[in-house]
């Protein structure tokens, strides 16, 4: 008989605040004349400063843990041994919360440096400073700051600035980036363009040296272009990003140099009632290896499909995503393009299987589950297909539920022989109701029907079993 895991994730509370800092900006009226006078700037040249943030905090209970502790917090055990208990899994209880500022400082129409500012970033309480750095936690950071210039020939976007996988949140972590990036104006329409560059690692020639070799340009760099079209029926845009990274030692066993070129495709149309959403990426390339080693090619797919229309007042959906996985790294290729990132921190249309803090196939707590990857670019890979709906019962009660399931594209990453390759079936439900117009609390309660990929190298270990998911959380959402 299969255990049954009841995991709670309890406690969400976000507050949302917008202010406006323009005190120095209001003009002046004189007591003594009544007369007005002009605003004066901040700074030489400033006309406008404005901050928006948001501040969050939440709390999670698991009564199962792979391995308890703010590193680890909130990792689903999929696994149990009910003979010889040589799997003991724990409970971990934890809160986090985090401060954000977004200031923006408009010099003029044309000219404006922004920022994401992080006061505290998954601050996990009674953890001290040197805890949240190991944990991904951070304190006081210049997350992002960068200058937007609107120019004659077009915008420009440069330093650090927000970064994603494209325009999906399939495969996306939203994170940061050094980027040098420009938007032509010159195209007519209704065609776009952009084209950027970004610096992803700077290596001194010095720090990676082997037994006396110096080699220069061991940097790692990404490259891209897109163009798009833009019509009544929806958008599409083409791009291709060319990736190169030297940063491997030269006399390592490591790739020499890395160099791959993806293409991708997305789309977003709206045909005859119903909203199409979909975007494919193709990955190729070339490692060339250190010494005698063979080189080897990059081959991988992966790609995202959604599907949904309105009947009265229900919206009816459907989604398919994939991503290539590889299970020999002793033949010419990498084949993979699920790795310890999963599917992507942004891409959660399971609240369990790619839910945060559930550390499956959603990477955001160090990694994805050990089962799914391994070193030499082994990979499981993935196959999802699910079905979802929404109903307004009326204008504060919202219902939502999600039902699919997900396998493995490819089996024995980590063992021999013998592995299945079902991750499982899921079903979730959720409500959400308006108690205010800025004040909205949810609920949700999923379930997961543990497939026996998880067993991986326990299959065969007396009493080894996978634990069904049950999760229940809940939130409360402020907004002003």
């Amino acid at each position: 008989m299969k255990k049954v895991l009841s995991t709670v994730a309890a406690l969400g509370l976000i507050a949302g605040f917008a202010a406006s800092a323009s005190a120095a900006d209001v003009p002046q009226t004189s007591p003594a004349t009544g007369k007005e006078t002009p605003a004066k700037p901040t700074a030489p040249g400033v006309s406008l400063f404005s901050v928006t943030g948001s501040y969050s905090v939440a709390g999670a209970y698991l009564s199962d843990s792979t391995s308890p502790g703010i590193t680890t917090a909130g990792r689903v055990a999929v696994t149990t041994n009910n003979i010889n208990n040589t799997v003991r899994n724990a409970s971990d209880a934890f809160y986090f919360h985090s401060f954000i500022l977004n200031p923006v400082l408009k010099v003029n129409d044309n000219i404006q440096v922004k920022a994401d500012i992080r006061l505290a970033d998954r601050h996990i309480w009674g953890m001290n400073d040197t805890s949240q750095a190991v944990a991904g936690g951070r304190n006081v950071d210049a997350n992002k700051i960068w200058m937007e210039y609107d120019s004659p020939i077009g915008k420009w976007s440069i330093g650090r600035t927000p970064s994603g996988a494209w325009f999906h949140n399939f495969m996306n972590s939203g994170a940061r980036a050094n980027r040098i990036v420009y938007t032509p104006n010159m195209l007519p329409e209704p065609f776009f363009m952009l084209a950027l560059l970004e610096k992803q690692v700077e290596e001194d020639v010095a720090s990676r040296s082997i037994s006396a070799i110096r080699a220069s340009d061991q940097d790692q760099d990404l490259y891209l272009v897109h163009v798009g079209y833009k019509a009544d029926m929806g958008t599409s845009v083409l791009g291709y990003f060319l990736g190169r990274n030297a940063t491997a030692p030269v006399a390592s066993s490591a790739p020499d140099v890395l160099t791959s070129h993806t293409i991708k495709f997305y789309g977003k149309y709206d045909i005859a009632g119903f909203k199409v959403e979909t975007e494919i990426s193709h990955g190729l390339g070339e490692a060339i290896a250190a010494g005698t080693a063979a080189d080897r090619d990059i081959d991988n797919w992966a790609g995202v499909l959604e599907v949904s229309t309105n009947i009265g007042a229900i919206n009816l959906g459907g989604f398919y995503f994939y991503m290539s996985g590889d299970n020999n790294n002793t033949d010419k290729e990498y084949n993979a393009a699920l790795g310890a990132g999963g599917v992507g921190h942004d891409y959660n249309p399971f609240q369990i299987l790619t839910g945060d803090w559930m550390g499956l196939l959603n990477g955001d707590k160090g990694g994805v589950h050990g089962s799914l990857v391994a070193a030499g670019g082994l990979s499981a890979g993935v196959h999802a297909v699910g079905l979802n709906a929404s109903m307004p019962v009326n204008d504060k009660l919202t219902l939502t539920g999600t039902v699919g399931s997900a396998w493995a594209d490819e089996v024995n990453i980590t063992v021999a022989s013998g592995q299945n390759d079902d991750f499982g079936w899921e079903v979730d439900l959720g409500a959400s109701y308006k108690l205010l117009d800025n004040l909205t609390y949810g609920v949700h309660l999923a379930y997961l029907n543990t497939g026996d990929f998880w067993l991986a190298g326990n299959a065969t270990v007396p009493g080894t079993e996978t634990n069904n998911v049950y999760l229940l959380a809940h939130q409360l959402v402020m907004k002003f």
